[in-house]
């Protein structure tokens, strides 16, 4: 019955009532039958469990319907709502479940993905997602480029905020670093792994130390790069010391701060720059110091 759309509304209406989702579930979520008066009686009359869910699932959902179910208290059926392409919802009612978002994860994806998504509400969203979900935010095509700025500020403030605080033991100070990076490469155990750990612990001391170590460059011509906030710098320090095209692209934001925008990406596994380009960058920014 759930594909039939010549099937009796009154028969529909019941199915769709009925007290086990198993049999209501199918109907709430895709019988053409049901209208927008017949979904917002179902919502507002406190269905069994999972019947929002299906609501949320339905294909083009209205702004009525979109607006009925984010008033109520089911998470589950707000976050399928959500992460539906097809459901129009109008831009006050994003922005309340934004202000609700906080504390409640299960949105936190599908609305960072939504198709349409206001500036308003993307600059609210980078304040509290978790950063794997920032990348996905910084890289929307349909922000203004105020708006992305925005985002890009708000995304470095939180990156520098959100580092470990490892200064009792764990962080290294700048002569520590020196001396455990040359230890490290004494004893060939010097790697990308090593950088790697360092920046997910927020240890940019042992990480510039790292790769000065495995490039040969000095840290001053490291910290002048990042000072910089030079892309083409760090692409070209990360190929010096024999990291990878992607890792590259990691090193660019965290270590050089260098915006979403300006980003060199890997152009698969390879650098976006041939070694010719590559070895002009490391001649030019060694002449700056």
């Amino acid at each position: 019955m759930k594909d039939v759309a010549d099937a009796p509304p009154s028969v529909s209406r019941q199915l769709s009532n009925d007290a086990e989702l198993v049999v209501a579930g199918p109907i709430l979520q895709y019988s053409p039958v049901l209208t927008e008066e017949d979904l917002l009686e179902i919502i507002e009359s406190s269905p069994v469990t999972g019947c929002l869910a299906a609501i949320s699932q339905r294909n083009a959902l209205v702004e009525t319907v979109t607006e009925a179910i984010a008033a109520t208290d089911d998470k589950e059926a707000v976050a399928l709502m959500l992460g539906n392409p097809s459901a129009q919802i109008r831009e006050e009612v994003l922005d309340r479940i934004i202000d609700q978002a906080p504390d409640i994860g299960l949105w936190h994806e599908p609305l960072v993905k939504r198709p349409v998504l206001p500036g308003r509400a993307a600059a609210k969203l980078a304040r509290f997602v978790a950063h794997n979900l920032l990348e996905s935010l910084e890289q929307r095509q349909d922000l203004p480029a105020d708006v992305l700025e925005e985002v890009r500020v708000v995304v470095e403030k939180r990156l520098q905020d959100d580092a470990p605080d490892n200064s009792d033991n764990d962080k290294t100070t700048a002569e520590e670093a020196h001396e455990k990076a040359a230890q490290l490469l004494a004893d060939g155990a010097l790697d990308e792994a090593v950088i790697v750990k360092a920046v997910t612990d927020g240890d940019r001391e042992l990480a510039i130390a790292a790769l000065s170590e495995l490039s040969g460059l000095s840290v001053m011509v490291l910290r002048g790069v990042m000072t910089n906030r030079s892309a083409k710098g760090m692409i070209a320090i990360a190929w010096k010391a024999g990291m990878s095209a992607k890792f590259a692209e990691t090193l660019q934001r965290k270590l050089g701060l260098v915006g979403s925008k300006e980003l060199f990406r890997a152009d698969g596994n390879d650098y976006p720059l041939d070694d010719e380009e590559m070895e002009w960058q490391l001649n030019f920014i060694k002449d700056l110091t």
